[in-house]
């Protein structure tokens, strides 16, 4: 059994890391990488620690993402 480390409130954990994540979304890992760096610069998301970001502005996300 694997274990893994909590994760507060409002992060999340990227266990794969980001060739894991393309794997999963169908894109490269290129692709992911640019997408995170967008979210990290415009101020959305930041990265915590290594694998394990935190989503600074949950509404503007959402709104980035077409839901409101």
């Amino acid at each position: 059994m694997k274990h893994t480390r909590p994760v507060p409130e409002g992060e999340v954990d990227l266990p794969g890391g980001q060739r894991e994540l393309a794997d999963l979304l169908g894109v490269t890992r290129v692709t992911v990488n640019r997408a995170l760096s967008r979210l990290r610069h415009d101020g959305l998301i930041r990265w915590t620690d290594p694998g394990r970001i935190r989503i600074v502005a949950p509404e503007l996300l959402a709104l980035r993402a077409g839901r409101r």
